[in-house]
């Protein structure tokens, strides 16, 4: 009878002693996704929270708002009474469906659950960026026919931001350049230079006039700073304007270069990519065209998840950024009207995305005051003085 008693007690040790150990492990997985970071690296068919996502996008129309930033787009006339591709408004189209915040952002991220992601993922994979530790991170990129064009932003740089500006990083992606060119930016340039592997790319994306390569190479290093610029090798930055231009794009989160002059996106897109996006050409006669030209990026997940990923998504699928033969639209005849007669690839995709999600609003995300100029062709020898 006692050994019958001494065992009833050590099965009840074991017992307690079982309990006491699943409860610990209980109240450390508990405590590892109370203090888990909320992970930056998604693909495209990861799932945000719908409702997450939408009190962000209100949170972000509410906080522009309050600091005067949100402005409706500019009125006007019929398209009758306009001259050539100017924005104006169709009267013989049907007018867009409103919808709500919930519904645009929906609409706007269906795109990328069709993707296939290990394109993408392979396509990160091969450029390999690595973080820099820097707030501020300020993208170029140019091939050899642009080399002098590009010598030109580099010194306005040197000259009216780099003085300006601490805890940054200067990245120039060779899409082309020549070996003695890659010298002289090497020695010059106070950048890092990589060199973008249009080779290792999947075959359509190796077609540089597709400019499918920026997409990539935005979601490359999106998550590498608080704040990135990309500026073509045309942008001129104008002195003491650095940090009033990095402070509206942390109000805004995202901003493009206006056109200098308000051309229509129904004009300059070709009709595959308003099929991919389930829009009507015509509803677009009244969005002005924005210039991919200079894109400034907060990093936060609402840019991330409803600006930044349908954009990749729209460069990954053949429907989309990169029609067939992409030499042939690149010509835009801007005293004619006539929609779809050709193609702006990335600016397009980047211009319907952000009409999507703030109709009528869009042009708010252009920049409040002349922080850059765009001199196109202009040829610069500014490494031969240093």
């Amino acid at each position: 009878m006692r050994c019958l008693i001494e065992r009833r007690k050590q099965i009840f040790r074991g017992a307690a002693i079982l309990a006491a150990c699943l409860a610990l492990v209980l109240i450390a997985k508990g405590r590892v996704r109370q203090g888990a970071r909320e992970p930056q690296e998604t693909s495209l068919r990861d799932e945000i929270p719908m409702v997450s996502l939408r009190d962000e996008f209100k949170a972000k129309i509410e906080d522009l708002q309050t600091a005067g930033l949100w402005k409706p787009n500019r009125s006007l006339k019929p398209c009758r009474n306009t001259r050539g591709s100017d924005a104006c408004y169709d009267t013989a189209c049907h007018q867009r469906p409103s919808e709500g915040l919930e519904e645009r952002l929906q609409n706007v991220r269906r795109s990328a659950v069709t993707v296939d992601t290990a394109v993408r993922n392979d396509i990160m994979k091969i450029l390999n960026v690595q973080p820099s530790g820097k707030r501020v991170l300020i993208i170029t990129g140019a091939s050899s026919d642009h080399f002098l064009e590009s010598q030109g932003l580099i010194q306005s740089l040197h000259q009216n931001v780099f003085p300006e500006l601490n805890n940054y990083t200067f990245v120039y992606y060779d899409l082309g350049l020549k070996a003695k060119q890659i010298q002289q930016l090497k020695k010059h340039c106070q950048c890092e230079v990589r060199r973008f592997p249009v080779e290792k790319m999947p075959p359509m994306h190796q077609k540089l006039r597709c400019y499918t390569w920026k997409a990539f190479i935005i979601e490359a290093n999106i998550r590498l700073a608080d704040i990135l610029i990309w500026a073509d090798a045309s942008v001129r930055f104008h002195k003491s304007t650095i940090g009033p231009l990095l402070k509206e794009a942390n109000a805004k989160g995202i901003m493009m270069e206006a056109g200098l002059y308000p051309f229509s996106v129904s004009d300059h897109v070709q009709k595959i990519m308003f099929d991919y996006f389930a829009e009507q050409t015509c509803y677009f006669a009244q969005v002005g065209e924005m210039q991919a030209t200079f894109l400034v990026f907060k990093n936060e997940r609402f840019i991330r998840e409803a600006i930044l990923k349908p954009w990749l998504a729209c460069a990954l699928d053949s429907r989309c950024m990169c029609p067939s033969d992409p030499e042939k639209l690149l010509m835009c005849n801007i005293n004619v009207r006539k929609y779809n007669k050709c193609h702006r690839f990335d600016q397009a995709a980047l211009n319907i995305i952000l009409a999507k999600l703030f109709w009528g609003y869009e042009q708010s995300f252009t920049p409040s005051r002349k922080y850059i100029d765009v001199n196109r062709d202009g040829k610069v020898h500014y490494f031969d003085h240093l």
